[in-house]
């Protein structure tokens, strides 16, 4: 796996600003956003196929949107439970309330901060494996453009599990990346966001690109793992 390359792949295309500009545009747009997660699934796919190219072109827009959408509904299937256990920590908490003996409210009091904590620390526990686990997710997708495809759990974790410590590094790798940049955004909104105007407009297009790029890194570095994992599954077919 070569990280520094997908570190610099954005920039090794002479029309990156370009691309990455109207990437991160069209990504802060409601609804017309899927169309971002399309054009980095399209990257994805270039990578595990071997495509020596830069960026892909912002045409065939309409499917683009549609993986994008599909593979985004099937995410929010699979985060559905923790969605809905979110909920529950709520009615946890208000639950002493339904009785009027304070001696009561209090001993139930315990009770309910303690469970809804332990709930939180479980919901948190899910989303750090669904963020492990969904990589997987979108590489199988962007190779099948098939939205059953998205939950074939068998072909999924054996994504995951043929090649783990690559697959592992690239998690973490897209992980640092993300909290790399959300501090260096940060800290330069610090300086500059104070400017009436202009200064937080110059902070959102800047986390906005630096966005794009983090998922152009994400992409990349995932559809090595799939060049290498479907490359040896060709070669013993």
């Amino acid at each position: 796996m070569d990280i520094g390359k997908s570190l610099q792949f954005a920039f090794d295309d002479e029309n990156w600003l370009s691309k990455l500009g109207l990437g991160a545009l069209i990504s802060l747009i409601p609804i017309l956003n899927f169309a971002w997660v399309g054009y980095y699934l399209q990257l994805m796919r270039n990578v595990s196929d071997k495509v020596e190219l830069p960026l892909p072109q912002w045409d065939e827009f309409a499917e683009k949107f549609t993986r994008g959408l599909l593979v985004t509904v099937a995410g929010f299937i699979y985060a559905l439970p923790g969605i809905l256990f979110l909920c529950l920590p709520i009615g946890i908490i208000s639950f002493p309330l339904l009785f009027q003996n304070s001696d009561v409210q209090e001993t139930l009091a315990v009770f309910t901060t303690f469970g809804s904590i332990t709930l939180f620390c479980c919901i948190g526990l899910y989303f750090l494996v669904f963020s492990f686990y969904f990589p997987a997710v979108q590489l199988h997708y962007s190779h099948t453009d098939e939205f059953k495809s998205c939950f074939e759990i068998r072909e999924i974790l054996s994504l995951i599990t043929s090649n783990l410590s690559d697959y592992l590094v690239a998690w973490l790798v897209t992980l640092a990346a993300g909290v790399i940049v959300g501090v260096v955004v940060g800290v330069i909104g610090m300086f500059v966001g104070w400017i009436p105007c202009l200064g937080q407009i110059a902070v959102w297009a800047l986390s906005a690109v630096a966005g794009a790029w983090v998922s152009v890194v994400y992409a990349h570095i995932f559809g090595q793992i799939g060049a290498k994992i479907y490359s040896e599954t060709a070669l013993s077919a």
